[in-house]
């Protein structure tokens, strides 16, 4: 039910808490919701409580994931994760959030490893979170669908482990060369439906990706598009690498250029 806290149902692990629809109660009917001084009421909790969770007569320590989406939280405060310091998967997506406060990681005993912050309303990467030491080994990061125009050479800088990374339905207009530089273990990129023209070799060759998705983006086919058609016919020797298919998906091959390449091969 709305305005509820509870473990979560078998499709999720055990270790869940899902933190669902807040209803905003205070009377104004529209202004969004904060971490700190909202949430704890519209679960029926005393005002002193900074957090929802500290009244669960569960064990803290064994919740793992926490899911706090579509709740119209536009802020989260320094104690957003008061006692639940061995959180590994964190879900904020469908929220108002433009930007997340450094510290409100800072103690946490495990490595969060898979962060969702899709459907925000982030207008740039929040790098400064990532120097957290305890985001160090992000595996998987998805910012889906933030009005994010712009990926810099510091957005993902210190995300050495990232594994997966989704920017899907953005307003990426461009990216930096040297902007996924530091991902060398990267293994699924997705950048479906921005508005990308261009996509310069220099900035893909640092890695051997599994799965690229760029369709839906209004890629300009021309003769500096060559390399990701070279790429293409270079996907069996990718398969000898991968025990698992390569998957790469780009926007139609039907453009004369793209044809007429073809045909000389």
């Amino acid at each position: 039910q709305s305005g509820q806290i509870s473990q979560y149902d078998s499709q999720l692990p055990t270790s869940s808490i899902l933190v669902n629809n807040i209803l905003d109660m205070s009377g104004s009917g529209s202004s969004p919701l904060t971490a700190s001084n909202s949430l704890n009421i519209k679960v029926g909790m005393e005002r002193g409580w900074r957090t929802p969770w500290e009244s669960l007569t569960i064990n803290h320590n064994i919740i793992r994931t926490l899911i706090w989406s579509n709740s119209r939280l536009a802020e989260l405060g320094e104690y957003a994760f008061k006692d639940l310091n061995y959180l590994q998967k964190l879900d904020l997506s469908f929220n108002k959030l433009q930007h997340i406060q450094m510290n409100v990681f800072k103690n946490f005993e495990l490595d969060l490893v898979d962060l969702d912050l899709s459907n925000n309303l982030f207008q740039f990467v929040p790098e400064k979170i990532f120097l957290n030491k305890r985001l160090e080994n992000l595996e998987i990061l998805r910012m889906n669908e933030n009005p994010i125009q712009i990926i810099t050479s510091n957005s993902f800088e210190t995300l050495r482990n990232l594994k997966l990374l989704e920017l899907n339905h953005c307003q990426i207009k461009s990216i930096e060369t040297s902007a996924f530089e530091n991902l060398k273990n990267l293994e699924s990129l997705s950048l479906v439906g921005n508005h990308l023209r261009h996509l310069n070799e220099i900035t893909f060759r640092s890695f051997n990706l599994r799965s690229f998705y760029v369709h839906d983006n209004p890629l300009v086919c021309d003769c500096n598009l060559r390399w990701l058609l070279d790429y293409i016919k270079n996907v069996d020797y990718q398969q000898q690498i991968y025990e698992s298919q390569l998957t790469l998906s780009i926007p139609s091959l039907s453009s004369p250029y793209i044809k007429s390449y073809i045909s000389k091969d």
